[in-house]
């Protein structure tokens, strides 16, 4: 039950995580969008749209995915030798 970051898409995620979250916690929770490209925004929801919006969005997840887990390999490996 431990974690080191909490992903969310849209903060509406983040107000229903906080509800069972404990505070201490809180400040795991990140948007996808802050974590993998800089930016302070929220992920499109792809429901109800073009398969041309969907397939996008689905890029945008695959790439952003790739470099969260390249921003904590990297963040791991530099630990082991500190």
């Amino acid at each position: 039950k431990k974690a080191d970051v909490i992903i969310i898409f849209e903060t509406k995620h983040r107000n229903e995580i906080t509800r069972i979250l404990d505070y201490n916690h809180w400040n795991k929770i990140s948007l996808f969008n802050k974590l993998a490209f800089g930016e302070n925004t929220e992920m499109e929801d792809p429901h109800m749209q073009s398969e041309f919006i969907y397939k996008k969005i689905a890029s945008q997840i695959k790439l952003g995915c790739k470099k969260i887990i390249q921003q904590f390999t990297q963040t791991s490996n530099s630990e082991q030798y500190t």
